[in-house]
């Protein structure tokens, strides 16, 4: 009998049926209850055992349970749960076993508003929308909105989402050709960057009027293509300006449009436009670019004047005149080809490019204006077409790297210090050496009378006549 002590110290051992045997119990254990008929309890507290009809009595202790409850597992979307069971810490004899709850499956019923469940971002029209998600962390294919919709994104002025156009607040627009169409003629707002709609109150935006940028402090501006004309002095002096893009509408540019906005680094002129007005990019001195279309025929008096940056520029065949200054000053320049187009080019139309080292003249130049290369002071060569028959006061002069010169059968007429300055000059050859005169008069020069002969074979001595001797008097051939 386990867990027992007999009375003589034994704690097991074989007894006949009907014997009487006394044991204590260890301590934490009892008597198993169908037996408890054939147990009393003796004076001294132990027990005695009526041994029944069984050749061997087993396990007639059972020990004292000690009950431990196993909690219950709740089951998740993926896991299987338990139920709560119960077993005895002694013996680890379960009392109550505990039952497998099959896993509840995924619940989409959660608001989690971050990037991984983003399913599209805000627009101007739409709140973002993100998937809802599980417990878990899964994500279920249905969405919901989240926050406010964005404000509207505008590229060019215009907005990329729902196409709505953009309008700067301070913007005065004026009704121009008979109330038909807009005009923006004034600009009171604080914004930098400007963007102007192609239409205003259901009618065109087509003019940027006169002086209606005039010494704002913009970066930027966005030009719609329903303009097609940009007034004089519209944007002189936006000293922020960096770059502007003319659309292809705009077929005029006034006079001042963009001067003395001297951060403005890059120009795209307009395909559409033919002339480039007088100083419309004036003292731009950080313009490094800009690119002319073949739609132009004319460049301006001033047109370039003191853009200082600029250090290549293509002139294309469509240009037939080059106007007064209009390169004035342009230190950068290295190089400048004039295409065969050109007929006319204006007074100190190349003055002061310090850094031009050639240039070519086209054959359809005809006359070499005065001060046209005045104080080019790094031009070497210089080739005079055939087809220039005068060269105006103060054309070369200045020109200190200039070595030589050939002046051509054609030059009838050459103005007074045309070669002043000229300080590395070693030889001018006339192709025609007859019947030239020089006089100090300019009335006597314009009407080729009154002069006196000079001798122009000598190509060094020409060099002391052009450089001291007669470098302010002027010459005529007949």
């Amino acid at each position: 009998m386990d867990n027992a002590v007999f009375e003589d110290g034994f704690s097991y051992g074989i007894f006949k049926v009907g014997e009487q045997v006394k044991f204590t119990i260890k301590e934490g254990y009892h008597v198993r209850a169908d037996l408890l008929e054939n147990i009393a309890v003796d004076n001294n507290g132990g027990y005695i055992l009526t041994v029944p009809n069984e050749k061997y009595i087993e396990s007639t202790l059972i020990h004292n349970y000690v009950e431990v409850i196993d909690e219950a597992v709740s089951p998740t979307c993926t896991q299987t749960g338990l139920t709560q069971g119960k077993r005895c810490s002694a013996c680890g004899e379960v009392i109550i076993e505990q039952e497998t709850i099959p896993a509840s499956g995924h619940t989409y019923d959660q608001e989690v508003a971050s990037g991984s469940y983003l399913q599209s971002e805000a627009t101007c029209t739409e709140s973002a929308k993100y998937y809802y998600s599980c417990d878990c962390g899964e994500r279920g294919t249905e969405t919901f909105d989240y926050g406010e919709p964005a404000d509207c994104n505008y590229v060019n002025g215009i907005c990329q989402w729902c196409g709505q156009e953009a309008i700067t607040e301070g913007l005065v627009f004026t009704l121009i050709n008979e109330d038909t169409e807009y005009s923006v003629t004034d600009y009171t707002g604080t914004a930098t960057e400007v963007y102007i709609p192609s239409t205003y109150n259901g009618k065109p935006v087509t003019s940027i009027g006169e002086s209606a940028f005039a010494n704002c402090d913009l970066t930027s501006v966005t030009i719609p293509d329903s303009v097609t004309n940009i007034g004089s002095v519209a944007f002189y002096t936006c000293m922020g300006l960096t770059e502007i893009v003319i659309p292809d509408s705009v077929t005029s540019i006034g006079s001042n449009a963009f001067a003395y906005c001297i951060n403005l680094i890059s120009v795209e002129i307009s395909d559409s436009m033919t002339s480039i007005a007088e100083s419309a990019f004036y003292y731009c001195r950080s313009l490094t670019e800009i690119v002319i279309p073949d739609s132009v025929t004319n460049i301006g008096s001033a047109a370039f004047s003191h853009c200082s940056s600029l250090t290549e520029i293509v002139i294309p065949d469509s240009v037939t005149n080059i106007g007064i200054s209009a390169f004035y000053d342009c230190m950068g320049l290295t190089e400048i080809v004039i295409p065969d187009s050109v007929t006319s080019i204006g007074d100190n139309a190349f003055k002061k490019c310090i850094r031009l080292t050639e240039i070519v003249i086209p054959d359809s130049v005809t006359s070499i204006n005065s001060g046209t290369f005045s104080e080019c002071s790094s031009l070497t060569e210089i080739v005079i077409p055939n087809s220039v028959t005068k060269m105006g006061s103060d054309a070369f002069s200045g020109c200190s790297s200039l070595a030589e010169i050939v002046i051509s059968d054609s030059v009838t007429s050459i103005g007074d210090n045309a070669f002043y300055g000229c300080s590395s000059l070693t030889s001018i050859t006339f192709k025609d050496t007859s019947t030239w005169y020089y006089t100090e008069w300019y009335s006597n020069w314009e009407k080729k009378t009154g002069g006196t002969q000079i001798d122009v074979t000598n190509s060094s001595s020409n060099v002391t006549y052009f450089t001291d001797t007669y470098h302010d008097y002027y010459l005529y051939k007949l």
